[in-house]
């Protein structure tokens, strides 16, 4: 820890991860985006998460045992499009219109819109709706956080260029250490992940999940 001004702060890769300030963020890890016979696989665009989720229950478990928060993020539509800017719209108004066209991806209350089967959450964990792609903007996940005493918020998931990038610049913003979980996020387009990486890099520090796993370990709380 370094103190300045009154405040203690870590400073610490094991310092700044401690179990008793992380939450663990999980990012639109969907069916209607990751899962066969979801949205994206039947546009033939589906997001192959399948090399992530080793690692990506390795951390669920480890955040379980150690009682860190769990946070699950869904990117979050109504089956009418009513909750689309007028910006949105105008971009997909030909898809909108059209009445043979499908409804839209990750409908609030749809199997396209849980989590795919092994990262589902549980009795206890949180799900935060959010209806833009930066996690925190019409949401309550800022105030869950400072509720629960989180300084350090690790993410991990799907949509890095999309969600990840603007949801790792607020939280920075808003005064949270992030850590991204290099090997446990993929983007909606693989040409698109290296760049996605380097802004992501600009506000977090990226790290594998093993070595994630090894700094909660050695900092189990009493």
């Amino acid at each position: 820890m370094i103190s300045y001004k009154g405040r203690q702060i870590p400073q610490t890769f094991e310092e700044i991860v401690d179990p008793r300030h992380t939450a663990l963020i999980v990012h639109e890890l969907l069916n209607d985006f990751c899962a066969k016979g979801g949205a994206f696989d039947k546009a033939g665009r589906i997001i192959d998460v399948s090399g992530i989720l080793a690692g990506v229950r390795a951390l669920i478990a480890e955040a379980r045992k150690q009682k860190i928060k769990l946070v699950y993020v869904r990117y979050t539509n109504q089956a009418d499009y009513s909750t689309l800017s007028d910006p949105m719209i105008v971009r997909q108004y030909d898809t909108i219109t059209n009445p043979n066209s499908p409804p839209p991806a990750s409908v609030e209350g749809t199997w396209g819109w849980e989590n795919l089967d092994e990262v589902k959450p549980q009795p206890g964990d949180t799900v935060v709706k959010k209806y833009r792609v930066d996690s925190f903007i019409g949401t309550n996940l800022d105030h869950i956080l400072r509720w629960n005493g989180i300084r350090t918020m690790v993410i991990l998931g799907a949509g890095a260029e999309a969600g990840i990038v603007p949801t790792v610049t607020h939280a920075f913003n808003l005064g949270y250490f992030v850590v991204a979980v290099g090997d446990c996020i993929r983007p909606t387009e693989p040409a698109w992940l290296d760049d996605a990486m380097k802004f992501i890099g600009r506000s977090a520090t990226v790290k594998p999940h093993a070595e994630i796993l090894q700094a909660w370990r050695s900092r189990a709380p009493a």
